[in-house]
Order: C-alpha cells, then structure tokens, then sequence
C-alpha cells in the first residue's frame, strides 16, 4: 500500500501561515481500506488498464534517478511576467507538477483537463479520499480522476530537460544523469579498493587513486588487519540479524507498508517534518521526525491519532522511499501504544552515509517507505 495525502483535499490537517497544525484524534472510517489476513490494501488504478480497478502500488518500474531540484519561486515569477524566456525554463515551468509545484522524475498524470500530477501527489489523492470516502478529484478543476491517465509525452520531456550533477555540478539531460553519476563523474563517492580488509576511507572518485597509493592500510600488520576484519565481521553480523528480524516479522498476519511524504515546518527555530494521516490496522496514524543536535542526522517517531481502549503492540522499521536518494539502514523499533500514550520515543533514523544526509536536508519534501507489524495476540 502506497499512502500519501495531497495538500488540498479533505484533511484535518490545515495550513495556517504555511504551518501544518498537528490534527486532532479521530477514528478511521471502517470502509475506507481493506484488510486481507491483516494486510491493509489500498483500491488504487492499475497503470496497465486505467478503466480498472486494482489493489497494486503505483511505483515507477524504470531504474531510480536523481530528482531535479525545484524551481524556486523567483524564476517561476520571472517567466510568468515573461522575463524569462528561454526555451528551458518555459518548459520547466510547464511540467510542473500541478500540486507539488515539483518536476519529478516519476509517473505523470492528466486530469480530464489535462492538469499534471506527479505520481507521489496522486498517492496523497488517494489516500486522502479513501481516509474520508470521498471521490479522488484534481485539486486544480476538481474533476474526477479515480480513472487517471498517464503521459508518457510529457515524462520523456521531463527526462530531456538538462539538470546539474550533485557531485560535479555539470549540467546533463536526466535520461544521462545516471550513467554519468554512477561512471564518469569525477566527483562521485568511491570506496578504498582496500576496503575489503577495513580502510573506511569514502571520497571523490577523483582522489580515489592518490589515496590508494598511500593508505594506512598498506602499512598496517597482519594483526592490526585481522582486528579490522574482525570488526567488519561484527558489523556485518549485526546487519545481518536485522535483515533476519525483517525475515521472521513478515511473516506476522498483520502488516502494512506505505510510502509518507515529509514536509518541513519550524517552530521556534526548530525544523521538523510531519506526514499526513495514514490507515494501517483501522487506525490513523503519522510520522513526526526532527533533526538532531549534530545538523545531519534524524530522529522519528510513530504517533496514533486515534482513540484506542486496549494496547496496541507495534513493531516498525523506516526505509528508503521509492523517490528518494536517501540511504537509510534498516532499524527495527518496538513501541506499545496505550490509550493514555499515543506517541512513541525519538528513534533514529539512521543514514548511512553524511552525503545522503546533506541531500536529505536540502528536500523541503523527504520520501520514506515505513512497514509497521502489529503483534497483538
């Protein structure tokens, strides 16, 4: 299940001074998900067969890219008074996103009227109609867009339009961008070669070779070695207990995924990032995180937004979202909702690597995947 909840429609979460407002407790309306053997499904369109309905995730098959940046709101001024009116910008500013205001690397949508929705806004659409039992609707003419339509014209065009490596800064059409990050940019991280008997070392790819030629490592005795290994040993061990958790919950009867939008807001020189509503196991629910003390790293926590009499025993691990760059270890929390206690503690939400961080932070929106496990007998 994908969820995500769009800006504009029937939310209780309201924007005053472009704050979001924390909503109040509500209960979930039985009808607005399924649950099959405790797995909670969301009616969305299958891209395949848009006069359909299916139980699939809209996900985008093509290999993951870089997203471009946004366009800030000065140059969307400028072509708007037709101060700028080079043939990129004009187009950029035409396949904006029409809820995001974003020009995603994604799915695009037309309403009957031809209004774009990228496919992480048309999640929050649905979402959001099914939490409140409403029809889906654009959220520009509020036409009816439970049967959307793909444009694939307008994602080629998007894939065309130039965009600034993050690591080199020089400007290449995106439908390139991958292979030249991964292959060619002299600026893209690269690992030691001699990482393999524990040289930590990350850099420019660049510098990769000056210094391979003088690593510590080289110098290093076969004891001081076998005490690295041994501690990569360790650390994979411990990966590997996660990944073999992640194993056993999946097989819990009840589970559900979904895919959350972060949006950023300060409060007394504090940033934070919220998610809307989300349903899982009949009950609504939303991600709060807040950097920490250091600037580069996060911390989460789940929070119930519906009344509950009984405990709700709640096992869940955040994951990289299906639009985003961020590299985020899997870490699995344990958190025992009460009716008195609808908030779990801060936990980390551990990045793997302070480049990714850097970009995590630039985001006014962050993607993340979260998979909550209900343990309750």
């Amino acid at each position: 299940m994908s969820s995500s909840n769009n800006e504009d429609s029937g939310s209780n979460v309201s924007a005053v001074n472009g704050i979001e407002q924390e909503p109040q407790l509500v209960e979930l309306p039985s009808t607005s998900q399924q649950e099959v053997a405790g797995i909670v499904i969301n009616n969305l369109v299958d891209d395949n067969n848009p006069g359909s309905s299916s139980n699939s995730r809209i996900e985008d098959t093509s290999e993951p890219l870089a997203e471009i940046p946004n366009v800030d709101e000065a140059s969307l001024h400028a072509i708007a008074l037709g101060e700028n009116d080079t043939l990129n910008n004009r187009l950029t500013a035409a396949l904006l996103c029409g809820v995001c205001v974003h020009l995603r690397r994604t799915r695009m949508y037309v309403c009957q009227l031809g209004h774009l929705i990228c496919a992480p806004c048309f999640k929050e659409i649905l979402i959001d109609s099914q939490i409140y039992e409403v029809t889906p609707k654009c959220s520009k003419c509020q036409a009816n867009i439970s049967m959307p339509i793909r444009n694939i014209a307008v994602e080629n065009a998007i894939s065309e339009l130039p965009n600034n490596c993050r690591y080199c800064n020089e400007k290449i059409s995106h439908n390139l961008l991958n292979d030249h990050e991964r292959y060619e940019c002299d600026g893209y991280p690269a690992n030691c070669k001699y990482s393999r008997i524990g040289c930590q070392w990350i850099g420019e790819r660049q510098q990769s070779s000056y210094h391979e030629g003088c690593c510590v490592f080289l110098a290093k005795t076969a004891n001081e070695i076998i005490g690295a290994l041994e501690s990569l040993e360790a650390k994979a061990d411990q990966e590997k207990n996660v990944f073999n958790s992640l194993i056993v919950l999946l097989s819990c009867d009840k589970l559900v995924f979904t895919d959350l939008q972060m949006r950023s807001y300060c409060i007394e020189n504090e940033t934070f990032y919220v998610t809307k509503f989300f349903p899982a196991f009949g009950k609504l629910w939303m991600i709060r995180a807040k950097i920490n003390n250091d600037a580069t790293s996060f911390c989460y926590q789940l929070v119930l937004r519906s009344i509950i009499l009984s405990p709700l025993k709640v096992e869940f691990v955040a994951l990289k979202g299906p639009y985003s760059n961020a590299k985020i270890a899997p870490r699995i929390y344990k958190y025992d909702f009460m009716p008195n206690n609808s908030e779990s503690i801060y936990y980390d939400l551990p990045l793997t690597d302070f480049n990714g961080s850097v970009h995590l932070l630039a985001n006014p929106v962050i993607t993340i995947r979260i998979i909550m496990f209900l343990l309750n007998d």
